[in-house]
């Protein structure tokens, strides 16, 4: 088995905060709400949310939620509870490698 994990701060598109409905002012993503925000329904279903830069009917962007405030704190906390385990299972594996030596291993 093998998986992927992503680890970063960097903005992240709208759509994958959870499933996207079309409301009546906009679009709603898990349970954040965009106003003003539309999908490209026939090109893109399952694609990203889009709003427009200015009132003019182009440019418009991708929907970008930014979470670097909260991102940050809970990557120490995730950090210092890796870090734990790290040493736990470091000590256990010089233990096993030790009683090993000694030919007491099970």
């Amino acid at each position: 088995d093998a998986g992927k994990v992503w680890l970063g701060l960097n903005p992240i598109d709208a759509h994958r905060l959870g499933a996207v409905r079309q409301t009546k002012k906009g679009m709603r993503a898990g349970k954040t709400l965009f106003d003003g925000a539309w999908r490209k329904t026939k090109a893109q279903p399952n694609g990203a949310i889009f709003r427009r830069v200015g009132t003019s009917r182009l440019p418009y962007e991708v929907v970008q939620v930014d979470w670097t405030q909260t991102g940050d704190a809970a990557f120490r906390r995730a950090a210092q509870a890796c870090e734990a385990r790290l040493l736990t299972v470091l000590r256990q594996e010089v233990n096993y490698e030790l009683q090993k030596a000694m030919n007491r291993a099970r």
